[in-house]
């Protein structure tokens, strides 16, 4: 429970998101101006999933940042921070900063045909190293130079087009459930079989 000392504590509390592909994990760093009364001790983290209703703080020390990992996609965090000085006493919270985290692989497109209709013969399989997952795509049949890649009906965006060479890595990514793949010559709805994996 927060004491009634202030600390003098004012600073501005910000967030960066880190995700090196929409299934990788969610993991929120956050920022912030140090304290800068002479008896600080460190800091504490609160986290929650409504507006001023934490869970129990987390310890961290003195630094000035700290980063949040695998945060549940489709679910909206709150932050605040407070500081604490040398015989434990706490400062109130500081101004609280929010992020939303998106549903992986959101990007808007039309699904693909459940079914083949064309050539395209999609092989796929599962792995993992040191506890990431990764889906390995192997295909044939597909004529366009580029093709479109969708995980669970979504489509997996990959910058400029991922070229038609027959093989595809998906990955990393901590989620376990299974997911549906299929590959189809870009921009049309001309697919492969669909392959479910599990890891």
């Amino acid at each position: 429970m927060k004491t009634s000392k202030h600390l003098g504590f004012s600073f501005l509390l910000i967030f960066i998101v880190f995700a090196s592909h929409p299934s990788a994990a969610n993991d929120t760093l956050l920022q912030w101006q140090p304290n800068t009364e002479p008896d600080l001790k460190g800091y504490n983290v609160y986290c929650g999933t409504q507006s001023r209703d934490y869970g129990p703080p987390i310890s961290i020390g003195n630094t000035t940042e700290y980063l949040y990992a695998n945060l549940q996609s489709g679910k909206t965090y709150f932050f605040a921070i407070t500081a604490v000085d040398n015989v434990g006493n706490e400062s109130g919270y500081s101004s609280e900063t929010f992020i939303t985290i998106a549903e992986p692989d959101s990007t808007a497109a039309e699904p693909p045909i459940a079914t083949s209709n064309d050539d395209i013969t999609l092989s796929a399989d599962a792995y993992k190293i040191k506890g990431s997952k990764f889906a390995n795509l192997s295909w044939i049949g597909a004529s366009s130079e580029y093709i479109d890649v969708y995980r669970n009906g979504c489509l997996i965006p990959d910058g400029t087009g991922i070229p038609n060479d027959g093989e595809y890595r998906h990955g990393p990514f901590n989620s376990g459930k299974p997911a549906t793949y299929q590959v189809c010559m870009k921009g049309t709805s001309v697919c492969s079989n669909a392959i479910t994996l599990s890891w």
